[in-house]
């Protein structure tokens, strides 16, 4: 049992003395000095825990591990992804610099990349990386889809009443998520309702702190993982009628903007990142869906064609990728990966961002 814990204890007993309700009471003279008893103390346990950097620890965490670890290791000037699951099973960090390298470019690339992980946890995790790095990123590249610009609480289709949901619906959390949901985020009024009542639950339970003592531990403790997972099997049969059918081209997509709150969100980040002299560009990994890589597609016209936007409908990439390179019809498999690896370093280079944001 560590300190943190020991503290926490003690700090609702002494609550829960200097609050308790003299002699008989009527119930809400009860509850009040109970309610504010619990107030107290949860946030007691949070400054003391935030002060010790001691938390839900999650896949993240040690993602943010490793980048840290790359960071003091390699001197070269850094180049971080961010995205969900489709990074995380396209973008090989290792395999992306060196295919950097052998274009001229000396960067370092760092994945935090996860699966499920909307715009406010990705962007809460590289504020740790940027907060703990011996030096910042000459360039950010912030993935942009469909589904985590549609569902703000995009968390719970995979992950609900986690540790990792509840960690990352903190105050900003929730106030982002539910602006989302009030702009359109969700799939009609019985989708809202639910996604409203499991993001009230799950804001709660992060403020009373359940799990952060019992199952948290000191983030530096967290093991260093790099985030590509290079799967080598498929987990469903994708047929080559499939692969004809999805990897054909989109039609031209008029230039758009996302939901508001994406919007807004990428323009605050933008605007934070830039002040801390750290530029921002934008892509999306191929999925099977033209949907979806026509929803990127726009957005790189519209919303952000004043950046460095990569989308991946070239019909280049998708006739290489027209072979059993899928572990399903969203994510690659490791051949897949390496193939969309070159193709993006081609892209980054052709794009010039590098000589842009060099330091």
């Amino acid at each position: 049992m560590n300190w943190i814990v020991i503290s926490a204890a003690c700090l609702a007993l002494i609550g829960a003395h200097l609050l308790r309700a003299g002699g008989r009471t009527h119930f809400f003279g009860a509850a009040v000095p109970f309610l504010a008893g619990l107030i107290a103390a949860a946030l007691g346990i949070k400054a003391l825990t935030s002060l010790e950097d001691f938390g839900r620890t999650t896949p993240f965490d040690g993602f943010v591990h490793q980048a840290l670890t790359t960071a003091k290791d390699d001197t070269a000037p850094l180049i971080v992804f961010s995205g969900a699951s489709f990074s995380r099973n396209a973008i090989d960090e290792i395999r992306l610099t060196e295919a950097l390298r052998a274009r001229g470019y000396p960067h370092r690339v760092i994945s935090l990349s996860l699966e499920a992980a909307s715009l406010v946890e990705r962007d809460t995790h590289l504020a740790r990386f940027l907060e703990k790095s011996p030096r910042p990123p000459v360039l950010v590249f912030w993935e942009v889809a469909d589904m985590t610009d549609q569902r703000p609480t995009f968390v719970f289709g995979n992950s609900k009443f986690s540790v990792r949901a509840i960690d990352q619906f903190d105050a900003r959390g929730t106030v982002w998520a539910a602006t989302g949901l009030a702009s359109g985020g969700c799939a009609g009024a019985v989708d809202c309702v639910k996604e409203s009542g499991l993001l009230g639950v799950h804001a709660l339970l992060n403020a009373a702190n359940v799990g952060l003592v019992g199952q948290g531990d000191y983030t530096r403790n967290a093991a260093p993982q790099y985030a590509f997972e290079g799967p080598m099997k498929p987990r469903e049969t994708i047929t080559p009628a499939d692969r004809k059918s999805q990897l054909s081209l989109i039609d031209i997509q008029p230039a758009a903007d996302g939901l508001n709150w994406a919007k807004n969100f990428r323009s605050l980040q933008r605007d934070r990142l830039n002040a801390a002299g750290i530029p921002v560009a934008y892509y999306f990994p191929p999925v099977m869906r033209p949907a979806s890589r026509a929803y990127a597609a726009s957005l790189c016209k519209g919303e952000l064609g004043a950046f460095t936007c990569i989308d991946p409908d070239d019909p280049a990439l998708l006739k290489a990728l027209d072979k059993d390179v899928w572990l399903d019809g969203a994510h690659l498999l490791d051949p897949g990966a390496e193939i969309y690896t070159d193709w993006l370093a081609d892209q980054i280079a052709a794009s010039g961002v590098l000589e842009a944001s060099a330091p």
